[in-house]
This record gives C-alpha cells, sequence and structure tokens, in this order.
C-alpha cells in the first residue's frame, strides 16, 4: 500500500457516502500500527473542514461534511408576491394559501379517505395553470397504474393530451433519486416504515426536500384512522412541510379535509385551522359538492 499521507486519506473520504469508522478508511487495508498516525490525520481533516463527526453514534464515526456550496443572494431577488399562485390547490385553497418555493406539502389521509384523488387534483390543476410546471412535473406511483388513466380522464374535458404534461413513474423507495429540482414531483405514496423505524419517515422528507432548488414536492402518506392530523411517524412528518393537509373519512357520509400545518396563510380575516371543507368524490378523481365550515 503506498505511504498513509493526509492527502491520500482525504481523497479517500471525499468519495464516501454515508457514515464510515475511521478504521475502515482505504477500505480497510491500513495496518493496525499506523491506527495512531490514522487518528491524527482524520483529526486534522476534521479541523480542515473536510469531514465531521457523525452524530448519534459512537467515537471513531464520521461522514464527508456537506457544505453549502451556493450563496443565496436574497437581497437581490424581487419580493414576494403571495397573489402569484405558485401551486394550484383544489377547494379554492389556492387563494388561502400561499405556497414559497421550494416547498414539501403534505397529504396525510385515512385509508381511501381520498388523499389520492387530492394530490392528482393538484398535480392536474398546476400542469393545466402554472406554465412553470406544464412539462416539467413528475408522478410518482407506489402502486399499481392501471386506473390511472380512467381516473384522468375525467378531469381532461377534451381528453388526455398525447402525450400528457407530466411523466408517470412506478417508484416504492427512494423517491429522492427522482425528484424534479425545479419542478413539480407529485409522490402517491410515501410508505410508512415499520413500527421500529416509524421516525425514519422524517429522515424520508428531508432528503426529499434537499433535493429541491426552486421546486416543489406534493407528497401522499397514510395516517392513523381517527382525527389524529398527522402522518404515521408524527408531528416529524410536518416538520419540512410548507402546507400539510388532513384528509379524514367522514363528514356526513362524505371525506373532508382540514390544514394542519401553514407556513404562510394569505387570508386573515378566518381562522383556516377552524376550516373543515367536505366533499364528495366522483369516479375516484373529480372533488365535486364541497361544503366549507368553521368550527
Amino acid at each position: 500500500m503506498a505511504e498513509l499521507t493526509k492527502a491520500l486519506v482525504g481523497n479517500w473520504c471525499s468519495q464516501t457516502t454515508g457514515e464510515f469508522h475511521y478504521k475502515s478508511i482505504l477500505d480497510g487495508q491500513i495496518n493496525k500500527d499506523s491506527f495512531g498516525k490514522l487518528r491524527k490525520q482524520v483529526f486534522e481533516l476534521v479541523q480542515d473542514g473536510v469531514i465531521v463527526r457523525a452524530h448519534n453514534k459512537r467515537d471513531g464515526y464520521y461522514r464527508l461534511a456537506d457544505k453549502a456550496d451556493e450563496e443565496l443572494m436574497w437581497w437581490e431577488g424581487d419580493d414576494i408576491d403571495d397573489k402569484k399562485v405558485n401551486l394550484w390547490l383544489p377547494f379554492g385553497l389556492s387563494k388561502a394559501v400561499y405556497i414559497s418555493r421550494p416547498a414539501i406539502v403534505t397529504v396525510s389521509g385515512d385509508t381511501n379517505a381520498g388523499k389520492s384523488a387530492v394530490v392528482l387534483n393538484i398535480l392536474h390543476m398546476s400542469t393545466l395553470k402554472e406554465s412553470n410546471f406544464k412539462n416539467n412535473a413528475v408522478l410518482l406511483m407506489s402502486e399499481g397504474m392501471d386506473l390511472l388513466k380512467g381516473k384522468m380522464s375525467k378531469l381532461y374535458n377534451n381528453g388526455i393530451p398525447n402525450p400528457p404534461p407530466f411523466k408517470t413513474f412506478r417508484k416504492v423507495s427512494n423517491f429522492e433519486d427522482d425528484v424534479l429540482p425545479n419542478g413539480l414531483t407529485v409522490i402517491d405514496y410515501l410508505r410508512p416504515p415499520n413500527s421500529e423505524s416509524l421516525m425514519s419517515i422524517g429522515t424520508k422528507l428531508e432528503a426529499i426536500y434537499s433535493k429541491l432548488d426552486t421546486g416543489i414536492a406534493v407528497v401522499a402518506m397514510q395516517k392513523p384512522r381517527g382525527e389524529k392530523p398527522e402522518a404515521y411517524g408524527g408531528i416529524i412528518t410536518q416538520w419540512d412541510a410548507n402546507l400539510a393537509i388532513s384528509v379524514y373519512s367522514n363528514f356526513g357520509g362524505n371525506p373532508y379535509i382540514k390544514l394542519s400545518k401553514i407556513k404562510k396563510p394569505i387570508l386573515l380575516d378566518r381562522n383556516l385551522y377552524e376550516l373543515k371543507i367536505g366533499f364528495e368524490i366522483h369516479g375516484g378523481i373529480v372533488l365535486k359538492n364541497e361544503v366549507k365550515e368553521y368550527e
């Protein structure tokens, strides 16, 4: 093996992904007699900001420093125009809340309550009305797509465009790998992890959010039945959300939604957290006969 140098160790670290133990550096080919020298070089790389100590790990674990590489010249940009609709939402919600970019919008619903219908309507409206997302949108579906054509045809009055203004792929995990950094990504849906790792769903959402530049990701998730608004995993599933919509099963026999997190409301004369919107779903996708009330 070549002489153990700081440059050699730093080059190996720069090509890593995830966390590593210092003894695994150079694929574990370092003689035990050189561990003292290796630790000194690792310490120096930490001091140089090349690597950082891994949190929640025993001593000796590190990861490559994840440095921000592009300064945001926020003072040079235009003022926020919250009258501009960045994402079209059903039930007239685009007039009530402003979705800044980048953003995650979560739609958490009971089983068969209508979360898929809500996210597909967001996709349809935003690719139809929002020029930034027309042909710059993707639908990532974890379930089969047999019924998708029949459903979507009910939203296009003049027939489905060929091709439609968004692409569709079947995907069940690692959604962040297909997120459009500057487009619209709709995920239907992010499956809950097993009970031993429920908190990890927050990590999955963080991975999706970290891939966004000026884009928006709309993520459907499963939630427990009843009045609990958060998806499986709890409040952590809303940490990165610009807007969190909760879909419930029964409002006079029909589903209803409530807003459980609003980063920037623009309808200020009413408490939007008290808003309850009941609706009917026709053909598995068309949202009709909405009924709004404030609790």
